[in-house]
């Protein structure tokens, strides 16, 4: 016969129960605007019944139940959507950081303005027109001068601006590597109280949530691997590498490469190697720095401008002041670091290059001259290679024309550029922030001439 209290002791079980689960609601609706919080959940189970089956059970029409109890609390979250959320947070990460940066590099330019590189261009084309049209005019010729040294202002502006925007990004790679690392931390240290909660039986549901918070801000800085299936080895990658292991933390660090302008490079202290990265904020930033800013737009305003000012010098030489000066720049070319400002390839014959597309040496035309070593004037064998600042070029002069070799060096990005210049001469020049290893270009012999007959 079960007990008089039966009643009361049930009643008492359900009210503890319930007013379990309302404190739980309210949990859920207090943190209800919390970042990162999961809705909890109560999961209820019947107690026990009395008198469990056995040789002494009193003979009745069923087990007499003993009331409801809390089984456990648990958050309402999915892993599968944990796993696709961390994995878009990378991608979005990466695109709206590389978003920032070139809408950067779009102001920097602004176009169209009165203050853009375009417009300066055809300011000082048009008064160069109006100049040729009044040769000697000094009003125009000041114009000319006022608006070269405008434009020479302007591209310098616009460099100084993307060479501060580079280093911005620099700074902004190491501070999101040092955030990195505050995360990382913190994910070790959570990982730590969390076995020691689910090892008393119970679920650290708010420890898990700060958790799950702490691995979407990560995701978006960086491309991660998160391995859940062994709750006692709970990891983190990160380009391969393990970042973040049981409680157990792996820091990033940053230095200097000096390859790479000083620029900050990423790696793994412990190892030594570098972090190498496929998305995420940082990965944007990373191209951002050394692709698209110094790449794709500091280092072609430099081509542009070497070009530009050796192009319109050669031409400016070659014409007589109203006192007959000549030979004079109008540019004044900048000073590499230790050699000349510029090196030309030429010959002790007179000649030019008639088709810069046209093979180096053709036996079977006669506007061609055979390119090849004499005592007196070194060229071009009919086939072997050449070296520039430690590059080697090879060539087949019955293949090759003038005009591949310019691509092939300038597609080295070894500190030259090269272009034909107006009197269809190779012209090489050394970048802005290069130095010249070799004042010559060498094979088996010093290469002197590369020309056709006139």
């Amino acid at each position: 016969m079960s007990s008089t209290f039966l009643g009361i002791e049930i009643a008492k079980r359900s009210l503890a129960a319930h007013q379990r689960a309302l404190d739980v609601t309210g949990h859920n609706i207090a943190n209800a605007n919390t970042e990162g919080y999961s809705r909890q959940r109560v999961k209820l189970e019947a107690t026990d019944p009395d008198y469990p089956a056995s040789m002494t059970s009193p003979q009745m029409a069923g087990q007499i139940g003993t009331g409801v109890t809390i089984a456990e609390i648990e958050r309402v979250r999915d892993i599968f959507l944990d796993n696709r959320i961390e994995s878009e947070m990378q991608t979005s990460g990466y695109w709206e950081a590389l978003y920032d940066k070139l809408h950067r590099i779009e102001l920097i330019y602004n176009e169209p303005s009165d203050s853009s590189i375009r417009n300066l261009l055809n300011e000082f084309w048009q008064s160069l027109q109006e100049l040729a049209n009044n040769p000697e005019e000094l009003k125009i010729r000041e114009i000319v001068r006022q608006r070269g040294i405008s434009l020479a202002e302007g591209i310098q502006h616009t460099y100084k601006q993307l060479l501060g925007l580079r280093n911005n990004i620099n700074d902004e790679v190491v501070d999101l590597v040092n955030q990195m690392n505050d995360y990382g931390g913190e994910i070790a240290q959570l990982n730590g109280q969390i076995k020691k909660v689910e090892n008393e039986g119970r679920n650290p549901n708010d420890l898990l949530d700060k958790r799950e918070l702490l691995l979407e801000k990560l995701s978006r800085l960086a491309s991660i691997k998160i391995e859940r299936s062994d709750p006692d080895d709970f990891k983190v990658s990160v380009g391969g590498k393990v970042f973040v292991q049981r409680d157990h933390f792996h820091p990033l660090a940053t230095m200097k490469d000096m390859k790479n302008d000083k620029m900050a490079k990423i790696y793994w202290p412990e190892i030594g190697d570098e972090v190498f990265f496929t998305n995420g904020e940082v990965k944007a930033l990373l191209d951002a720095r050394d692709t698209f800013v110094n790449d794709y737009h500091i280092a072609r305003l430099d081509e542009y401008t070497i070009f530009l000012i050796d192009s319109f010098n050669e031409l400016h030489r070659a014409g007589f002041g109203l006192r007959g000066s000549t030979k004079i720049d109008f540019f004044e070319p900048f000073q590499t670091l230790d050699e000349d400002r510029i090196f030309k390839v030429t010959g002790s014959k007179a000649g030019y290059v008639h088709d810069t597309n046209m093979a180096l040496h053709d036996p079977f035309d006669s506007t061609c001259i055979t390119l090849a070593a004499n005592p007196s004037m070194v060229g071009l064998d009919p086939e072997g290679a050449f070296e520039i600042n430690g590059h080697i070029f090879h060539y087949v002069a019955s293949e090759d024309s003038l005009q591949d070799v310019v691509d092939r060096i300038n597609a080295a990005d070894i500190g030259v550029i090269a272009h034909i210049n107006p009197a269809r001469r190779l012209v090489l020049r050394a970048t802005a922030e290069a130095t010249y290893k070799n004042t010559s270009i060498e094979t088996p012999y010093t290469i002197t001439s590369l020309r056709d007959d006139p």
